[in-house]
Order: C-alpha cells, then structure tokens, then sequence
C-alpha cells in the first residue's frame, strides 16, 4: 500500500506536469487523489480538475487508471459541462461514471469508456438511479429550464453501461424529426422505457402524452428486472412498475391508482376529518414521497413527506397486478 501511495504521488506530479499549464485557470492538485474508486480490473483516481479557458462552465477531470493485472497506469482527461464534482461510479468491467451538478439545476454524467480510454457519452438528467450491480442506469431526462411548457417535460430513459454508445441508441424515426412538432432533450443516450407512448413509438420525443410528474425516486428491484415510482398524471397518483424481463427494448409497463382512502389515517379527530375534507375540497391531491423501499417482492412501502395530521406517514403499496410472474 505504501509503495502504491509513493507512485501515485510520483504520477500526480508528472501528470499535473504533462497535462496542464500554468495559465489555466481553476486548476486543483492536492497531494493525494481528490478521489479513488476500484472494481475487480482497475484502480482509478481523480488528480486534477479545472475549468478550461477554452470552455466556461465546462470541467476537465485528470484521471489516473491502473490495470491491476498489468500494473500498467496510464492518464487521460474528459471534459464537459459541469458545475461541481460529487463523485466516482465504476462498473464492472470498464465503465467510469464521473458524477456532478450543472450550474442552473440536475446531475451531469460523463460516461468513460476505461479500457479503451475514451468519454463515450454525456448525460444530463433531473434525476438517476443506478441499478443494484451499477451496469444499469436509468434518469429522467434534461429540459431547458426558460424553455416552452410543452418542452418542460422528462421521460426515463435506460442507459446500459455493458454496452457502446451505439448500443444504447434507438435507430431514427420519423417522431425524431423537426417537422413532427416534439421537443427532443439534449445529451439524452438510452432506451425509452416510460412512458408508453414514447416505448411504442421507439421515440425520445417528449411531448407525446400529457406531462407526468414523477413523485419517487426511482427502485430498482435487486435482480435489475423491475423499477418502480409513484408519479402525478391526469390529476391522480399512481404506482407505476416497468418490468424488464421480456427486455430493456420491451418494457411491460403496469400502474394501480393510489385511492385516497389508503394514505388517510384510521380513526381521525374531528378537527384533522375538517381539514382534510377543506384541503380536498382543493382540488385533487398530490403526495409528496420522502422515500420508497421494498417491503416484500410484492409490495413497496413508501414514506410520505406531507406534514397533514390526517395522511399516514407511511404505507404498504401492492405492485400492479398486470407483470409477469
């Protein structure tokens, strides 16, 4: 371990050398990696960082990539638009996720392609989850934040980090084109899978159906065949489950409505039944999710953030009963 930490040093000094001038701007080098992360091939750091002048409001990363095997290290860089560094996914077996924040709101994702050293893709997202074994990724993707109404929109996309960049895009089509009126998200690779629409129609469009306000984070069963959020769509909330066993290009997706009367305490007092028939005199309610998590294979328990007196804070939902057993 020593002698390892020894010639990490000696690569911080040399890279930060070769790979940097002294008239950059924003350059960071401390004594150790700023950050390291292994899997079973490679141990990879992060040893420098800066804002190039070339590029405001992009960032390169310096990285330093070990092959355990070989003991052969070699140094690269990627760049793109990024705000802040959170931090370093690796997959099995060659994939790098450099995750951070863009400046006006969501994550930007640079996807490293590690054996053949190389950026194979950007993604740009409101909201990521990786799959248990991380060679799973699905996000909600990007919108310009002044942009139209009608563009303001996500759909979920799924990226594969076993795969290429080509292997994680749908061929053209014709609901892909200027002239069919649909807004397309930038920095978008993946496989639709929610909503419907855009999985039958093999479509990135956005805008096809009406908006659908994701309420959960996404949960990834832990044998990576089925996801699961609540969402807000025509004025209901729904559990929504995507099953992937049929495939990542076939996705089966299933929904049950939420009822009311299953968030609403047992045994209310006079004054919290008064205030909740005023709020939902409103108009329809929207939960609010703090939390979901799987309770059995069949039923995820979801953790409420409202701070009405009349919801319960927590509650057993069943799966949609429409996914293959």
């Amino acid at each position: 371990m020593f002698i390892r930490f020894l010639y990490l040093l000696f690569v911080l000094n040399v890279t930060c050398l070769l790979l940097f001038s002294q008239e950059e701007i924003a350059f960071c080098v401390q004594q150790r990696p700023l950050s390291s992360i292994e899997n079973q091939e490679y141990f990879i750091s992060l040893i420098g960082m800066k804002e190039p002048l070339c590029c405001p409001g992009e960032m390169e990363f310096a990285l330093s990539i070990t092959n355990k095997q070989t003991q052969r290290s070699e140094t690269m860089t990627v760049r793109g638009r990024m705000a802040a560094f959170h931090e370093l996914v690796v997959t099995e077996p060659a994939k790098l996720v450099v995750v951070g924040e863009l400046r006006y709101g969501g994550n930007a994702l640079l996807i490293v392609d590690v054996a053949e050293e190389k950026l194979q893709d950007i993604i740009w997202t409101y909201g990521y989850t990786f799959s248990p074994s991380k060679r799973l990724l699905v996000y909600w993707t990007h919108y310009p934040r002044m942009g139209l109404p009608e563009t303001r929109r996500s759909i979920l996309l799924l990226y594969d980090l076993t795969k290429s960049a080509a292997e994680n895009r749908l061929p053209p089509s014709t609901h892909q084109t200027p002239e069919a009126g649909g807004f397309i998200p930038d920095n978008a690779p993946g496989i639709p899978i929610f909503p419907e629409t855009n999985v039958a129609k093999k479509s990135y469009v956005v805008n096809l159906e009406e908006e659908h306000i994701r309420l959960s984070p996404v949960l990834w069963a832990e044998d990576e065949k089925t996801i699961v959020f609540i969402e807000f769509y025509q004025e209901q909330n729904f559990l929504v489950a995507i099953n992937l066993r049929v495939g990542v290009r076939k996705p089966l997706i299933a929904r049950r409505r939420i009822a009311i009367e299953e968030v609403v305490k047992k045994n209310l007092t006079k004054d919290e039944e008064r205030r909740m028939h005023e709020r939902l005199s409103e108009g329809p309610y929207k939960l609010a999710v703090d939390e979901i998590r799987w309770e059995n294979p069949e039923t995820v328990r979801v953790q409420l953030a409202s701070p009405e007196s009349w919801l319960e804070e927590t509650i057993a939902l069943p799966l949609p009963k429409l996914l293959p057993q």
